[in-house]
């Protein structure tokens, strides 16, 4: 998991190859150009997107493919075109979609978009099996090749349940299959279809809430694909019998042992604009996605403003995520009070020194406090979480003033000289960079990356 967040910190604006190169957990050098891959690309056309954000997938593709030498010749990479709405589509097959980059880019183009609340995945499915497979001889599957599957969703699916059934039977002709939830519907209406597309791997979904976060899919498709690329060279010589049953370890730092994570989010009536809600909850899910791979983490989250809406007991990863996509928006002031009390509460009760947990608090706020006691009242309560909880505060401001960054500072413990449990405190630019920017941070903070 770790490796896929660190991928997704990289300059958007050229290629990632030296990134990838340079990444520990690749079995070989990987190098984006000369990836030797077929990619069965299965897009959702319906009204789930509007046609600006459709627009923008197409312009998000040719520029994914960019990074590719583009060709039917070994160590050059094959698209293939499904589309899906009321109907499905296909658009040529992997050979006469792919000759030349210019020639993905003709097809990109003509990908229709489908004014219709449909998304038939049964026939998108049937469409790649049809056309896409080794069983169709003008498919132009590169049987020596690495193949790997991305589906594209703003929301649920509809048509035959069978979908189910199909991908099923598809899922073993690739060596992997990847999800991409497109919109806030494919978040909270979707996430379990998406999940099982994949058969029930969660690091292989990535939700965002927008088209202004498609630049944060490349780095992770380009991971998955070079990830995928440097696994074949691995795959041909078989591991040894004796350890072929035996699944790789998880590599457990000490400051990773034992955690519980709490995110105490302050949902504010400013979260409404540019759907800030959404992001907050594609960082939490992110952040879970992250962590969820330690054998014995728990999670859970209070959400507040004028009033606690949301407070839950510590949970494992997959109940955890089904509340968080649940979860629906509340408008209302800031009481940091309010918040820091029920953290207080949750802490105390379920993850105190004496069940020999290590609580982690993580505070997301773009404001200050409007409503409700003072900064001194909330100070207290950090305190007691820091020095007599032994909780680990982590504060995200969401682009604060500089008064309010230091207001939220001065409220979590940064830099207080207490000998206490240590506070962090670091500024997002703006919601739609917290889901990677609020990630890293709290792997940097926490000094805790899990790895394989």
């Amino acid at each position: 998991m770790h490796v896929a967040q660190v991928i997704l910190l990289a300059t958007l604006s050229g290629s990632l190859a030296q990134i990838m190169t340079n990444l520990s957990c690749v079995g070989q050098s990987c190098i984006l150009g000369t990836s030797f891959v077929d990619i069965a690309l299965v897009i959702d056309t319906s009204t789930s997107i509007d046609r600006p954000y459709f627009e923008a997938i197409k312009s998000f593709i040719s520029l994914w493919a960019s990074d590719y030498s583009i060709g039917t010749n070994p160590n050059q990479v094959q698209f293939g075109f499904v589309t899906y709405g009321l109907w499905a589509a296909s658009y040529g097959t992997f050979s006469t979609a792919s000759t030349t980059i210019d020639t993905l880019n003709s097809v990109v183009a003509d990908l229709a978009y489908q004014p219709h609340n449909d998304r038939n995945m049964f026939d998108a499915l049937t469409k790649v099996s049809n056309n896409l497979l080794s069983t169709d001889l003008n498919s132009g599957w590169r049987p020596n090749a690495r193949h790997l599957m991305v589906v594209f969703s703003g929301d649920s699916f509809t048509g035959p349940a069978t979908w189910k059934n199909v991908a099923s039977t598809l899922r073993p002709q690739f060596d992997r299959v990847v999800a991409v939830g497109l919109t806030q519907k494919a978040i909270t209406n979707q996430y379990l279809e998406l999940v099982e597309i994949v058969d029930g791997d969660i690091s292989n979904v990535f939700l965002i809430g927008g088209p202004t976060e498609l630049k944060y899919i490349i780095p992770w498709l380009e991971f998955q694909v070079c990830d995928v690329s440097s696994n074949s060279a691995q795959s041909s010589t078989p591991p040894p019998t004796t350890l072929a049953s035996t699944p790789a370890p998880t590599t457990v730092p000490a400051s990773c042992q034992h955690m519980d994570i709490l995110f105490l989010i302050d949902e504010s009536q400013s979260m409404h604009i540019s759907d800030g809600i959404g992001s907050a909850k594609s960082f939490v899910l992110n952040v879970t996605d992250t962590y969820k791979v330690i054998p014995d983490v728990r999670f859970a989250w209070i959400v507040f403003n004028s009033e606690v809406w949301v407070q839950t007991a510590f949970m494992a990863a997959q109940d955890f995520k089904t509340n968080v996509m649940n979860t629906n928006f509340n408008e209302g002031s800031t009481n940091f009070v309010l918040g820091f009390n029920a953290a207080s509460y949750t802490i105390s009760t379920y993850s105190d020194p004496s069940q020999q947990r290590q609580p982690i608090l993580i505070f997301v706020s773009d404001g200050n406090l409007n409503d409700g006691g003072g900064l001194s009242q909330v100070t207290a309560f950090t305190t007691y979480l820091r020095c007599n909880l032994n909780t680990r505060i982590i504060g995200l401001g969401v682009n604060e003033a500089l008064t309010d960054a230091q207001t939220m500072r001065d409220a979590i413990g940064v830099g207080a000289q207490d000998n206490c449990t240590v506070s962090h405190y670091s500024d997002i630019s703006n919601y739609a960079q917290i889901p990677i920017a609020g990630l890293t941070q709290v792997e940097q903070d926490l000094q805790c990356r899990p790895t394989k």
